[in-house]
């Protein structure tokens, strides 16, 4: 291995293999957690590429692009599927993929990233989770002057958190 390739491995000028990515630990970084566990899924291409990909509506996804480039500091942009016509959002970073595979298998990691940036900053999570698998429905009945308002939210993931 050259000498200057290990040199720049020590100085974070470049990563092993070609990897890319840093995040910046921030609140806003709950916010794509959130939102990933919602609707995003992983996908690694050969060892350089490790997408994460969020598939949603378009105000949701250009939310989701706004957050994720507070948190990557790379620009990050929402694109159109037109044979399936929805959203998407592809980012290739490493540190990011690394965090959502772990905070899917260990709910730890998200509990310790909301002791890092305090309870107030679980909004965020909330919001970006809500964002990915929440509705809002209006229950108008006879009985009622006012309509019923309901949240729901539903995820397959959650019965197994829940364990």
């Amino acid at each position: 291995m050259p000498t200057g390739t290990l040199y720049d491995w020590h100085r974070n000028k470049r990563l092993p293999h070609g990897r890319k990515g840093k995040i910046i630990r921030c609140p806003e970084l709950l916010y794509v957690i959130g939102a990933l566990l919602g609707d995003g899924c992983l996908y690694q291409w050969r060892i350089t590429n490790h997408h994460v990909i969020l598939v949603g509506d378009k105000l949701f996804t250009e939310k989701y692009a706004a957050f994720a480039y507070i948190c990557t500091n790379k620009k990050v942009k929402a694109y159109i599927d037109r044979s399936k016509n929805v959203f998407f959002v592809r980012i290739n970073n490493y540190e990011l993929y690394l965090l959502f595979q772990r905070s899917r298998k260990d709910l730890g990691v998200l509990r310790d990233l909301i002791h890092e940036f305090g309870e107030g900053a679980a909004i965020h999570f909330v919001e970006g989770f809500f964002d990915a698998e929440g509705c809002v429905k209006i229950i108008r009945e006879p009985q009622r002057k006012t309509p019923k308002i309901c949240l729901d939210c539903t995820n397959t993931y959650v019965k197994a958190w829940l364990l």
